[in-house]
């Protein structure tokens, strides 16, 4: 308590800071939960304006008719990562398509591929719809 009887204050004359310091009324703990505090308001001011973007209706998405897609793989020069991407096939059968190609050549339509071990009639017709048979340009 200070000569005025106020316990926030101390004009005693000569004080330390120090001591100044230990007689504060606002202690280091009361400042941080007053800064919590405040955050805790912006935060809740926050949301409330933009509680109307974050409460929109959720989209709705639905499955959609396959022919509008575009997902063409040229066989002939794509690596096999791009090639694992088709349906059926992963990334033991896209190396081996890549290695028969760096061996052999380039394909020339789905049944080509039949010539690559794991890949039979039915695989190859079903890739059809995914696949490009462009040669490779020699730039």
């Amino acid at each position: 308590m200070t000569q005025n009887g106020d316990p926030g204050s101390d004009t005693t004359p000569g004080a330390n800071p120090a001591e100044k310091l230990e007689n504060a009324s606002f202690s280091r703990l009361q400042a941080a939960l007053l800064l919590i505090m405040i955050l805790l308001l912006a935060s809740g001011l926050f949301i409330m304006k933009h509680k109307q973007r974050l409460s929109a209706e959720p989209i709705l998405l639905t499955e959609g008719d396959p022919s509008v897609y575009q997902f063409k793989v040229n066989v002939n020069t794509a690596g096999w990562e791009e090639i694992a991407l088709l349906p059926g096939i992963g990334e033991g059968k896209a190396k081996a398509i890549v290695s028969w190609r760096e061996k052999n050549g380039g394909f020339k339509e789905p049944g080509d591929l039949q010539a690559v071990d794991g890949i039979g009639p039915k695989t190859a017709a079903a890739l059809d719809e995914y696949l490009a048979f462009e040669e490779a340009s020699n730039d």
